[in-house]
């Protein structure tokens, strides 16, 4: 079942957290051992600006289905000032499911990217 999060808000040339918790059908934490994690982030027409490979995917409490995903600033000081969507998938046995998606607001940079 695909969850909607609340907005995000990030600014571009920053590095990204965002800390996330997995669940199953019946709304109990879902251990991520064992799956291949995506996530990206797309624009307004679904294509995509920040790939899985460019993040890093942490499982931060397996038993939880806590999990941390990093995007550094290379990748963040390229996304244009805008509205977007992410979206994070599991695939375990040639089983996938999208496990939430929603909002996420690009803000300009404050300070130059380092």
């Amino acid at each position: 079942m695909t969850a909607s999060h609340k907005l995000h808000s990030f600014f571009a040339a920053d590095d990204w957290t965002i800390n996330g918790t997995l669940y199953d059908i019946y709304d109990d934490p879902l251990n991520p051992t064992g799956y291949t994690i995506e996530w990206g982030l797309y624009d307004f027409n679904l294509v995509p600006v920040i790939n899985t490979g460019d993040v890093i995917i942490t499982i931060a409490d397996a038993v939880n289905g806590k999990i941390v995903i990093t995007v550094p600033s290379e990748k963040t000081q390229i996304v244009v000032p805008g509205d977007y969507t992410d979206a994070l998938r599991l695939t375990k046995n040639q089983n996938t499911g999208t496990m939430w998606t929603g909002p996420i607001m690009v803000k300009k940079a404050r300070f130059p990217a380092i």
